[in-house]
């Protein structure tokens, strides 16, 4: 018990910087003001733009004042169908009166547009005469098209123009150019753009840099063209490591905007590398929890109780990913993320995901949170994670702690005691911290992590079974 009191207090004053971590949003949608009038109005100019562009993109005239007037946004994608429509007289006219304008959000938005349709109708052209594009943004947005285009034609021309001219761009603008260039090569010839990629140097961190960022948009290329069990070969070729990583995050997420079952397919079977495999499972169940929580939570919380039954060890693949589902599906609706855990019985493979949820629901209702803590089978996770809601609920309202702590029923003797050992400058130190890291959840954030992480702050993953069988609902057991 001390030792844990310990870490959680050199935890909160000791830590310099952190990983940053999810914030709880609002848990009901906001209401709209009274002003229906004014909203339909709203609403009827910008069905009109919409309409506007959409006469543009099939090839009538598009007053583009009417576009630059106004400041509500546009689809980027309705934005480049009208630009593409324009023949290439009207589109150099129409970019010449822009660039008399005065600067603003909405005349650069037409411009990127111009200049991105001019760079894919002829991308060397467009590269041979840049200077005349004077926003850094738009210039180089327009080069990464015209790359893409390029290499889609003719990759070894375009590879070559990037190591011609290698002084037209910062480092960071270099590694895009050349992430475009491979993706417009995967959309041709996704073996031939792995080759290009794998014989990068990994010898210092800018070759790591630029390898990276081809990588990714390899996974990106070839998660357009909906080629995920390709990609995944492909990649399973390249040699373990941060590049393998990075491409594999990639097609994760892309995989799961488009299919999240078959990516949850594709994560079960992956073998031989349990931390990849860990991350990987974490990529899917996150992006999965923003469109489909249930059926993500439903298969996270399948795969942990296969991790923790086959006794796997901490650190184990999968064995935090409901925990990582419900983090994300907290974000933004709390009251459904906790009747999915009352339907789970209470066991160790459940505990993080319990533990989250805690503290997530600590800032709507302390008390509450408590009796969700109550029912974490591990006494380690258990007693640490009651230190650290008391000390989240300590600086945000210590009257109201104290008046807690002396009626609850949900504390035991020996929590109590522990509770009442926190030295006062803990919480003090707690409220110094969240100041100078600019927000009040530094510390939950911390938890969080842990938890996620396995790093037995909080208790480990790999606990024994209690007899606790009920949850916080009124359900009885399972």
């Amino acid at each position: 018990m001390k030792y844990l009191l310990f870490a959680i207090a050199a935890t909160v004053i000791g830590v310099i910087a952190f990983e940053s971590g999810y914030h709880l949003g609002q848990t009901k949608p906001a209401v709209m003001g009274n002003n229906s009038g004014g909203l339909a109005a709203r609403l009827g100019e910008l069905h009109g733009l919409r309409a506007t562009l959409e006469v543009g993109a099939t090839g009538q005239s598009v007053d583009w004042q009417t576009l630059l007037k106004t400041s509500d946004p546009l689809e980027p994608s309705l934005l480049a169908a009208w630009a593409r429509s324009l023949d290439p007289g009207a589109a150099s006219e129409i970019i010449k009166a822009l660039k008399a304008q005065p600067a603003n959000l909405r005349r650069n938005d037409l411009l990127g547009a111009l200049y991105n349709a001019s760079a894919e109708r002829d991308p060397k052209g467009f590269l041979s005469d840049t200077n005349g594009i004077l926003v850094p943004r738009l210039r180089e947005m327009g080069m990464d098209t015209a790359l893409k285009t390029w290499a889609a034609q003719d990759p070894k021309a375009a590879l070559q123009w990037i190591k011609d001219n290698p002084g037209t761009a910062s480092a960071s603008a270099g590694d895009e150019r050349f992430a475009a260039a491979i993706a417009g090569f995967a959309s041709t010839d996704p073996a031939g753009a792995l080759a290009t990629v794998s014989a990068l140097s990994d010898n210092n961190p800018r070759d790591r840099l630029m390898k990276s960022a081809a990588t990714k948009a390899l996974a990106d290329a070839l998660a357009e063209q909906g080629q995920f069990t390709q990609a995944a070969t492909f990649f399973n070729e390249l040699p373990t490591g941060q590049t393998r990583n990075d491409a594999y995050a990639e097609l994760a997420q892309r995989w799961t905007e488009i299919a999240p079952t078959d990516a949850a397919t594709w994560v079960e079977g992956l073998n031989g590398d349990a931390s990849l495999k860990e991350a990987m499972g974490s990529q899917v169940a996150k992006e999965w929890a923003m469109t489909d929580p249930a059926s993500a939570a439903t298969w996270a919380a399948k795969v942990d109780a296969q991790d923790t039954t086959a006794g796997i060890s901490e650190g184990s693949p999968g064995s935090t990913l409901l925990a990582t589902t419900i983090r994300a599906w907290t974000t933004y609706d709390l009251d459904s993320a906790g009747q999915f855990l009352n339907l789970l019985p209470t066991s160790p493979a459940k505990d993080p995901a319990v533990a989250i949820f805690a503290l997530r629901a600590s800032q709507e209702d302390p008390q509450g949170a408590f009796q969700w803590v109550s029912t974490i089978s591990d006494p380690q996770m258990r007693n640490g994670l009651t230190v650290g809601l008391s000390l989240l609920w300590m600086q945000e309202d210590q009257a109201g702690f104290n008046q807690f702590l002396g009626s609850s029923t949900l504390l035991n003797d020996e929590q109590k005691q522990m509770i009442s050992t926190i030295p006062a400058q803990a919480a003090q130190s707690l409220t110094q911290l969240n100041t100078v890291m600019g927000g009040g959840e530094a510390v939950q954030t911390m938890l969080e992590n842990s938890i996620l992480n396995g790093r037995g702050l909080v208790g480990a993953r790999n606990s024994t079974n209690s007899s606790i069988t009920t949850t916080p609902a009124t359900q009885s057991g399972n």
